[in-house]
């Protein structure tokens, strides 16, 4: 029996993804098998696909493919299209699904009309659907304008990685999207998508580690100038948010806190990364309270909650007012300060009752009452 090498790769999860496909298409024993790093090794790595493409793309590069063009602002059935769309109601889905029908395969404003009613799809969560619609445009079943094919590819992405999801789907689907986009800043979304990808896959199947994680987010970020695209330094703060995530991941606290006191500095007066600052400084509080800096914790939490963060600047359904007060609650009971346990456990009594936290305050509280605090 012959051993055949298939790829090297600088990510564990590229070489899953190569092993899965390799598997499926009737190769026996495949298995992975480390390769110490060295610099010259490091710099030969390519970054290659896995076998199986997300996308059917008949060249290398977006730009080498056909581009049909409409005028999109001034065609009546496009602008037909868009009124029915933004009815957001079942007739003017059927409108959508009628202009479609309408159109002959090789019109080019028949994809376009097939992405609003994707959009509709998704909007309305019925994702698989969605998702079928997406993928035709992505794959260039017809005629399709570029800028709507990328629209569409980014789309198969966003469905798998948010709504289905399918991890390894999505991270092959921004993976395609970021060497066949022709757009800078496109291809700096399809980065940073993968990245928090990266991490979910590690966090969920346990492939890859935690410092793989932080050097693609490395290079994601030296890829692209943050210039003055608000885009760009949105993707870049994101990127710095999850570099900083896997040290708390890792329960490295002295390199969580180091790391968040920097991002903070960055991003404190940013208006527009109110909801990574208080992510950020939620890490901090919390590493500070691991590494027994409780006057310093006190302080970052009684500023998180200061920052009267909005539901809609939350991450992941976490709540940070929430959070800091359970926080602060934690840190006057190490500190046995009877009275500031008393006033935050009716802060969250208030403002959060019902929730774990406020019950682990009334547990606890009536746990020190009998204890003659």
């Amino acid at each position: 029996m012959r051993s055949v090498l298939a790829g090297v790769f600088e990510y564990q999860v590229d070489a899953e993804l190569c092993r899965e496909d390799l598997a499926q298409r009737g190769f026996r024993r495949v298995s992975i098998e480390p390769i110490p790093a060295t610099a010259d090794r490091t710099r030969a790595i390519e970054r290659r696909l896995p076998v199986e493409p997300v996308f059917r793309l008949e060249a290398e590069h977006i730009s080498q493919t056909a581009s049909p063009e409409f005028d999109a602002d001034s065609d009546p059935l496009i602008q037909q299209a868009r009124a029915a769309a933004a009815l957001r109601t079942p007739e003017g889905d059927a409108e959508l699904e009628r202009l479609a029908a309408s159109l002959p395969e090789t019109d080019a404003r028949r994809t376009r009309v097939t992405l609003d009613l994707a959009h509709r799809y998704n909007w309305r969560g019925e994702y698989d659907r969605a998702l079928d619609l997406y993928q035709a445009v992505a794959d260039g079943a017809y005629p399709v304008r570029r800028a709507d094919r990328i629209n569409a590819m980014t789309n198969v992405g966003w469905v798998l990685m948010y709504r289905t999801p399918e991890y390894r789907r999505a991270y092959r689907a921004y993976r395609e999207i970021e060497l066949f986009t022709g757009s800078d800043t496109v291809r700096a979304n399809a980065l940073a998508e993968q990245a928090w990808i990266m991490f979910e896959i590690l966090r969920h199947d346990e492939v890859g580690s935690w410092p793989e994680v932080r050097r693609f987010c490395a290079r994601a970020i030296a890829s692209f100038d943050t210039g003055d695209s608000s885009e760009r330094a949105k993707h870049r703060a994101v990127l710095e948010l999850i570099h900083l995530e896997t040290y708390f991941q890792e329960r490295d606290y002295e390199s969580t806190a180091r790391c968040a006191r920097a991002f903070l500095d960055a991003y404190r007066g940013v208006p527009e990364r109110r909801r990574e600052v208080a992510m950020a400084t939620s890490w901090l509080g919390i590493s500070q309270v691991n590494l027994n800096q409780l006057g310093e914790a006190k302080g970052t939490f009684e500023g998180l909650i200061a920052m009267e963060v909005r539901p809609s600047e939350n991450f992941g359904g976490e709540n940070m007012d929430r959070l800091a007060a359970s926080w602060l609650f934690h840190i006057a009971d190490l500190q046995r300060d009877a009275s500031a346990m008393h006033f935050w456990g009716e802060y969250l009594a208030q403002n959060h009752s019902g929730t774990r936290a406020q019950q682990h305050a009334a547990t606890r509280l009536s746990e020190i009452a009998a204890l003659g605090w």
